[in-house]
């Protein structure tokens, strides 16, 4: 998976931000899906020891082999970060989602809830970054193939590392380490899955 974008400044570096971005995926060789969006961020609140944000992104999701997965989707989040010490940060993140698919089983809302920490390493300079995300979604209408209307359970965690030392070009990488559980009403759509990657800003 492939995420990439431009951001627009409004107002200054405090300011909201404006976002056009790609999102692509893959799998076995072969194109999946493109998702082209719009994202909207506006800071509610900023000190230097606290800040609150909202976000909001809307797009259309093609797939180019699977048509009835075409979906219009939105999302809003909130987000909280706050300084614990000059090494230590605690953040939380709440995030409502709705899909609508071109065909009503494949449709879906859903919430996430993430909390997290960020935890910075003097000697040598690094900065760790812990989230864990419990999220649901309810699916629109039975499965087409199963009969019974799906409903999934997801547990995510997210372990980062991060060093000023580490520069390519203009940006800093991150390393990415991600294990993520699935449990679905349907036994079909339940899934374990462990990735690494690398992460750009």
């Amino acid at each position: 998976t492939v995420d990439g974008g431009l951001v627009k400044e409004i107002g200054g570096d405090a300011g909201a931000k404006l976002r056009a971005g790609m999102e692509a995926g893959t799998f076995g060789g072969q194109r999946l899906y493109r998702f082209p969006y719009l994202g909207y961020l506006q800071p509610l609140s900023q000190s230097p020891v606290q800040t609150l944000q909202v976000e909001f992104k809307l797009g259309r999701v093609k797939f180019p082999h699977y048509e009835y997965l075409d979906a219009w989707y939105v999302s809003g989040s909130a987000a909280a970060l706050r300084a614990m010490s000059q090494t230590l940060a605690l953040s939380f993140t709440a995030t409502a989602e709705d899909s609508r698919a071109s065909e009503a089983p494949y449709s879906y809302y859903g919430v996430t809830l993430v909390p997290g920490f960020a935890w910075l390493i003097t000697k040598p300079a690094l900065l760790l970054k812990a989230e864990l995300a419990f999220g649901q979604r309810r699916y629109g209408a039975p499965d087409p193939l199963f009969g019974e209307t799906r409903y999934d359970e997801r547990i995510r965690l997210d372990l980062s590392v991060r060093s000023k030392q580490w520069r390519w070009m203009n940006f800093s990488p991150a390393v990415v380490l991600s294990l993520e559980k699935t449990e679905s009403s349907i036994g079909f759509y339940s899934y374990e899955k462990t990735n690494l990657s690398l992460s750009m800003e």
